[in-house]
């Protein structure tokens, strides 16, 4: 009798153990699936940037300071006296998130508007910071004035 109970009990220890290694597979595999996904999915994304999010990239990828002056290469893509309407263009098709400060709380005499516009260039959840670049432009007569551009490092 011992030896059937003995053979019983190997079997269902086989299978748990079974049961317990496709788990731990599929544990495993879901893991390198939510850790691959991102990096595959923001590698096509980056295929698709327009050429201003492109060169932002290769600054912050030779500075790694927490703060990086871009006006240079904003002013490249958004030159002094281009119509305003076109520099709003450039950056909504790089995507950025523009904001009109036109009810903004300091006074800028100088300027008829000003925009200020945001691109989350990477996030980094495990160390709770992102990186982001800011870019205003200062606008009299419809067209560009002044451009300002950085790049910050944020840490949540």
């Amino acid at each position: 009798m011992r030896g059937k109970d003995e053979a019983r009990f190997f079997d269902i220890w086989n299978l748990i153990m079974s049961i317990e290694t496709i788990h731990k597979a599929k544990t495993i595999l879901i893991a390198l699936l939510i850790g691959v996904l991102p990096i595959i999915g923001s590698c096509s994304d980056r295929e698709k940037e327009g050429d201003l999010i492109k060169e932002l990239r290769e600054v912050k990828e030779k500075d790694h300071h927490t703060a990086i002056d871009i006006t240079d290469v904003v002013k490249k893509h958004i030159p002094i006296g281009m119509k305003k309407v076109d520099a709003l263009e450039i950056l909504k098709k790089n995507e950025f998130q523009v904001s009109d400060l036109k009810e903004r709380r300091f006074p800028v005499t100088e300027f008829e508007r000003v925009f200020s516009a945001s691109f989350e260039m990477s996030r980094n959840p495990s160390q709770y910071a992102y990186t982001e670049a800011r870019i205003n432009i200062y606008i009299n007569e419809e067209k560009v004035k002044k451009v300002w551009g950085s790049i910050f490092y944020h840490s949540l």
